[in-house]
């Protein structure tokens, strides 16, 4: 069965019983009713945070990788552990370290834990925070904070916006003095509002990397691991002209009533100069009816045009949509249950928190049936949010 991503968003739409269809090709220009924009606008803000934690919740045998002769980063890391090993780029969950048996048990497995190797640096002090507009991501400045997008943070000591402290966050640099916060499990900006107002002080620290701590000294090592797979998509949409594109730690692209919103999925083509940014897809963020961000599709991270040749001139912007890849029914069904559970408090009227919860119910059935048929359930189980994982 050939699948599309508003296939899966009306699935969505249709457990929580909203009864009528998406158009095929998600094109809002196409769709006369407000609501129906509001709840395919929902839908496209959280599918990619929905499918990025089904994909971390289960096996899928799909987005299963073992991978071999990870590098060795450290000996002796700390006073727990005698090695740490590089962490998958792709990796969204890391299952285990493979002993050579297929199932491993308490005899056979390889303890490990996944973590951070401790603090870089100097603390860097934070002065103000803002408190954000619904869906909009909170300003954190730091002058001459020294910190770029892709850095992990650990964030403490603030006074007001306590919501924010004790937690790591990576970083969307703005300007010098000024970054955003990044979750790094869904990708998503973080945003501010709602939170208490922020007072005073706070700092941030650089981490290293995550890594993998273990005891196993082994060149060969093997791990098996859940990773993050792109969606290969074809075209769709009308190709908008860019008229400019900034070289910048966030390069902004203009393009006059380019129609895009957060989180439509493009194909930049023939851009004169800033050639790096040619034939390949990226995610939107929206700033203004005539400029927007790219974000990479793998990491969801803002794009650095820093390091690019200058634009020149011309280039295209199209939205692209499209068959999905050949997925299992279950993480279908998953994805869709999931998904209804991300956008329930959006498009739901009257009593969002009990639809949500029986959501969420249904997909912790299907997401469990597929961790009980796993080849890996003796192995090691993870909490979804915790900062530190270590295997049983």
């Amino acid at each position: 069965m050939q699948v599309t991503k508003e296939y899966i968003c009306n699935r969505a739409l249709q457990a929580l019983g909203i009864g009528r269809d998406l158009l095929s090709d998600g094109d809002l220009e196409k769709i006369p009713a407000a609501t129906d924009k509001q709840n395919l606008l929902a839908c496209r803000e959280f599918y990619e945070p929905a499918r990025r934690v089904v994909l971390r919740d289960s096996p899928w045998t799909h987005s299963a990788k073992y991978s071999t002769g990870l590098r060795k980063v450290a000996e002796d890391p700390n006073d727990e552990w005698k090695y740490a090993y590089e962490y998958p780029s792709d990796c969204l969950w890391f299952n285990r370290i493979c002993s050579g048996s297929k199932r491993d048990t308490k005899g056979t497995e390889v303890k490990y834990k996944i973590g951070y190797g401790g603090k870089i640096g100097d603390d860097v002090t934070i002065t103000a925070i803002s408190t954000a507009t619904s869906g909009n991501p909170g300003i954190v400045t730091s002058v001459a904070h020294g910190l770029l997008t892709g850095d992990r943070i650990y964030i403490s000591g603030i006074v007001g916006m306590t919501q924010l402290n004790d937690r790591y966050y990576t970083v969307q640099y703005l300007t010098d003095d000024t970054f955003a916060l990044v979750n790094p499990n869904t990708g998503l900006l973080v945003s501010t509002y709602g939170m208490t107002t922020y007072s005073s002080a706070g700092t941030a620290n650089l981490v290293l990397n995550q890594v993998i701590f273990t005891d196993e000294d082994n060149s060969d090592l093997t791990v098996e691991y859940t990773r993050y797979t792109s969606e290969d998509l074809g075209e769709l949409g009308t190709a908008r002209t860019i008229t400019a594109a900034t070289a910048a730690y966030a390069g902004l692209l203009t393009s006059t009533a380019h129609g895009f919103y957060t989180s439509d999925r493009i194909l930049i083509e023939s851009v004169g100069g800033m050639t790096a940014l040619n034939d390949l897809e990226y995610i939107v963020q929206k700033v203004s009816d005539n400029t927007f961000y790219l974000r990479n599709i793998t990491t969801d991270l803002l794009v650095n045009t820093s390091a690019y040749d200058s634009y020149t001139s011309g280039g295209t912007a199209k939205r692209v949509a499209g068959f999905l890849p050949d997925y299992p029914e279950d993480y279908i069904e998953a994805l869709g249950y999931r998904l209804a559970a991300f956008i329930a408090p959006r498009v739901v009227q009257g009593d969002k928190t009990n639809i949500q919860g029986k959501m969420w119910q249904l997909y912790t059935a299907i997401s469990g049936k597929a961790k009980s048929s796993s080849s890996n359930e003796e192995g090691q189980e993870q909490e979804p949010d915790s900062l530190f994982v270590t295997g049983r």
